[in-house]
């Protein structure tokens, strides 16, 4: 049946419609929702099966390749660095413990802090010297967190106000020396003046000093 010449142009602009519509829905399949360039002439139901197919495929493949991604092997500093810092998080959590029972106030501004092997695992250790004060009184504590056992948080009093007074540490041949002043009669409590060095050593599960 042939149309008539006033419903052409009706019949036409339906059919420019229906192409725009399908154009599009091909545009969005393949590139997720982003509008590229016209598409070709009429979009069968085949062709829009293949596309469903084609957007599957992709999206298994991104999904592959994100997996890839997270599934690499850490580097050897990568599992250095995780080995180093674990020591140092264990002392943390055990002044954190020590303060909450004790109520002592910890001055992190007198920290020494070394990282260096004592107990011959070729990984560094932790070693921590640092001040604890609870009213007019302070006193100086070693922590020490091997590698090889790092669940363990060793420390010792070194001493405190009218002892000594533990100024710096050092770590040589896997020791760990201690370096400050004793109170002597006629010092003031703010002023020790008398050197000392200490050793120490890691035995048994215990910080020792060497006599």
């Amino acid at each position: 049946m042939r149309l008539s010449i006033t419903q052409r142009p009706q019949e036409m602009l339906q059919r420019r419609s229906a192409f725009q519509f399908m154009s599009h829905r091909f545009y969005d399949v393949i590139s997720f929702g982003g509008r590229a360039l016209p598409a070709v002439a009429q979009v069968g139901a085949g062709r829009l099966g293949a596309m469903k197919v084609l957007r599957h495929c992709l999206v298994l493949l991104a999904g592959t390749v994100s997996g890839c991604v997270t599934s690499e092997e850490p580097f050897p500093s990568e599992m250095q660095a995780d080995t180093r810092a674990t020591p140092v998080l264990r002392i943390e959590e055990k002044i954190r413990e020590m303060v909450h029972v004790s109520r002592d106030w910890e001055m992190a501004q007198f920290r020494a802090y070394r990282q260096q092997d004592i107990d011959g695992d070729r990984v560094d250790d932790a070693i921590l010297l640092t001040t604890f004060e609870h009213g007019n009184y302070w006193r100086r504590e070693l922590f020490v967190c091997l590698s090889s056992c790092r669940t363990t948080v060793l420390h010792t009093n070194l001493g405190g106000k009218g002892e000594r007074e533990a100024d710096d540490l050092d770590i040589k041949d896997r020791t760990i020396i201690i370096r400050g002043k004793r109170y002597v009669d006629g010092d003031a409590m703010c002023c020790p003046s008398l050197p000392y060095e200490s050793i120490f050593v890691v035995a048994g599960r215990k910080i020792v000093e060497r006599r």
